[in-house]
This record gives structure tokens, sequence and C-alpha cells, in this order.
């Protein structure tokens, strides 16, 4: 029942309908007294709601009391993603930096990829020299997907799907797992996978 208007609300999010987000934001909000943990939830969308309305200090404030209650609820993923949506509003503040380390070192131990390489994308911006995790060698852990896909049989072009990248970022990951392993074919590299993975 109410899972409907978050998903409702990050889709209109992203295509700029900031009414119809906010309509679904107050409709999240209905069902609030039900439970904290959707009243967080609406608290974190209304502060990227206010941040994508040009409302800065409303949204810092709502996605840092949604980090602290997400971390209160034992939340630890739902905790980073909204501290790393505060820390990207607030790449002045000095906590900034912390809330970034912090969050990319979680979404590392949760695999979730698109949450590291968004948190590595804002470590950048905001000057930090954010380490890769490596595993399996010298692979990184993007290679290290590429190569089990293509041991899996999967094309680059089905590969870059998969991982939501340019068929020619799949090739320069190919590219430089050749020449790190000293491997030249697609077959040699499952092999490879298949006895190292």
């Amino acid at each position: 029942m109410w899972q409907r208007p978050v998903f409702a609300t990050y889709a209109h999010l992203a295509t700029g309908d900031f009414d119809a987000a906010a309509a679904m934001v107050a409709k999240l909000r209905e069902h609030g007294p039900v439970g904290r943990y959707i009243d967080t939830l609406a608290d974190r969308l209304d502060g990227l709601l206010a941040g994508a309305t040009h409302s800065p200090d409303r949204a810092r404030d709502l996605l840092a009391r949604a980090a602290k209650e997400f971390a209160a609820m034992g939340m630890p993923l739902f905790a980073s993603q909204a501290r790393l949506e505060w820390a990207e509003l607030t790449p002045d503040d000095p906590a900034s930096a912390d809330a970034v380390t912090s969050s990319l070192e979680v979404f590392q131990r949760a695999g979730a990829v698109p949450w590291v390489d968004r948190c590595r994308r804002i470590g950048r911006t905001l000057g930090l020299r954010v380490a890769t995790t490596r595993r399996a060698g010298d692979l990184s852990n993007r290679e290290t997907q590429v190569v089990h896909l293509v041991a899996d049989g999967l094309s680059n072009g089905q590969i870059a799907g998969r991982l939501f990248l340019s068929e020619r970022t799949v090739e320069t990951h190919l590219r430089n797992v050749y020449l790190r392993l000293g491997i030249n074919s697609r077959v040699a590299l499952a092999r490879w996978a298949a006895e190292n993975l």
C-alpha cells in the first residue's frame, strides 16, 4: 500500500514532475503514523524533492534526519544512501567527506555497485582520493563482475546492459583484464575465471 507512492516519487523526481512527486510524498505521509520507517522514507523523499526544487536548507535538514533515523532503526544501507544524498547537497560542509567515506564502506560491504560508483563520483567532486577495493588478484570489483559475466557467456553488449555501462567501458575493462592477467582470449578468460573466482 505504501510502496507504490515510494517508487512513484522516485519516478516523478527522475522525470522532473515535481508536483506529482510532492503529491506522492503527501500520500506517503498519510501512512507515516503507521510506522517510523514509512515516516523516515517520506523524510528522505521529501528531502530529495526539496533538493530538486531549490530548497537546499530544507533538503539538507530532511536528509540528515532521515539518515539519523535509518541508522537508529538499524538500517545502515538506507542511512548511508540518505547520508550520501546529504553530502551531495553540502559539498562545503567538512562532514561531507566523512559521510562519503563511511557510506562507501557500507556500499562496498553490501555489494551495492551503483551506490559505490556514485560515492566515488561525489568523492572526486569533493577532492577526495577514494581508493578502489581490489580482489581476485589485481582485478577491481567492476573488472571482476565483467569477468564473471564473460565466463557466463554474455557478449559485451549484454554485459553493458546488465551492469548499466557502455560497451566501450566494458571493452576497456576487458582490455585491462587481459593485460593484467596476460590472457588474450575470452575462452582463456572464462577458463581463468572458473579456476580463480
